[in-house]
């Protein structure tokens, strides 16, 4: 397949196939866990670091974060848990990996709020030398995307994560001011994204099964403008999203104005692409096809010395 840097079509079969391979990783097992080894990691390190860090070193951790780290563990180990028996309502609001995921992305950014090197709430500066490696172990586990099923509250000026492929296939969007994200290492042969069902859904409605969704455009003729005659006819009309049973299908961007960072979104039809039945059976796969050609992340980073 080949696939030109920059050219992020929706109608472009490369570009369906690394959308839909990107979000059955961004959904997976694997991919999780990898989150939850490398918080536990951060979490060794960072109570080391209270521990362990002389009391005239000018950079402290503080001790009373501790309990929450130590939650963070739990919901991980909880969330993955009940993941690995195919219960993925755990990326519902509230539910634990969403919990997770949101208070990682806390921890993160207020890991070293030093007026030195921080500021309303964001990174100002490169922090020292001893707190950037606790930074580099945090962000290890975060991956570009991977807030891809948890649940959008549904509501008028609420959307689906993804309004286009950019995001997740623009290597520029993986880099931040003080960290990188890891870009996938995308497989040399993807599977071709299914035909998808017939079947769709209304932005509001209730979502059927978990899966990957397509948002459509419905086309329909009519006899006399009233009667519908033949078959509809569905056109994709935006990315990929993968949406988790029971929410509520969100809205889908439709309009963004870069010059005045404007959004529209609107209702719209979402096909089911795929269903997602993966650890039903109680059994876990390797899924190694999503990491087997990411040299640099073979192993939970260690815990480093100070």
């Amino acid at each position: 397949m080949n696939f030109t840097p920059r050219q992020y079509d929706m109608q472009d079969d490369a570009t369906r196939r690394r959308i839909f391979w990107l979000l059955k990783r961004l959904t997976s097992y694997a991919l999780w866990k990898r989150k939850r080894d490398a918080w536990r990691a951060f979490a060794e390190a960072y109570e080391h670091a209270v521990n362990t860090w002389p009391k005239d070193q000018p950079e402290q951790m503080r001790v009373q974060e501790l309990p929450g780290i130590a939650k963070v563990q739990q919901l991980y180990d909880d969330g993955l848990s009940r993941l690995a028996k195919g219960q993925r309502d755990v990326w519902r609001w509230g539910a634990e990996l969403h919990e997770a995921h949101r208070l990682h992305g806390v921890m993160a950014q207020f890991l070293y709020p030093h007026p030195d090197y921080w500021e309303r709430g964001h990174q100002e500066a490169q922090y020292p030398p001893n707190v950037e490696k606790l930074h580099k172990l945090i962000r290890s586990g975060q991956f570009q995307g991977d807030e891809a099923a948890l649940e959008v509250l549904f509501g008028a000026r609420s959307w689906a994560h993804w309004k286009g492929p950019e995001t997740l296939l623009n290597p520029d969007a993986y880099e931040r001011d003080f960290y990188t994200s890891q870009f996938p290492v995308f497989p040399a042969s993807l599977e071709p994204v299914p035909q998808g069902s017939r079947r769709t859904i209304w932005s509001g409605q209730t979502v059927p099964v978990d899966g990957i969704w397509e948002p459509v455009a419905v086309e329909q003729r009519y006899a006399f403008f009233l009667f519908p005659v033949g078959e509809k006819k569905l056109h994709n009309s935006g990315c990929f999203n993968y949406l988790v049973r029971k929410t509520k299908a969100p809205n889908h961007v439709t309009y963004v104005s870069g010059a005045k960072h404007w959004l529209r979104c609107e209702p719209v039809h979402w096909r089911l692409l795929w269903e997602d039945t993966r650890y039903r059976d109680g059994v876990v796969p390797d899924e190694f096809e999503y990491f087997e050609n990411d040299a640099d992340q073979p192993t939970p980073p260690a815990r480093p010395r100070f």
